[in-house]
């Protein structure tokens, strides 16, 4: 389902909706943003998991590599 544009562009969109200081309604935005570009359905649950997924990876290898 997701792949390395996707996860791209689902930071780009989060980024540009701002869901963590605009509220959880926000989600929904990067939700229905992703279905339209990719054509594929997604919740907001599922996007905002995906997002902090990712920003977890992101901090785990950046303190592996220090």
């Amino acid at each position: 389902m997701f792949t390395v544009e996707r996860d791209v562009e689902l930071l780009n969109f989060a980024l540009n909706h701002n869901p963590w200081q605009l509220g959880p309604s926000k989600w929904s935005e990067v939700a229905t943003s992703m279905s339209e570009k990719f054509e594929l359905t997604v919740s907001s649950r599922t996007v905002r998991d995906r997002v902090n997924n990712l920003i977890q990876k992101k901090e785990k290898e950046e303190l592996i590599y220090k």
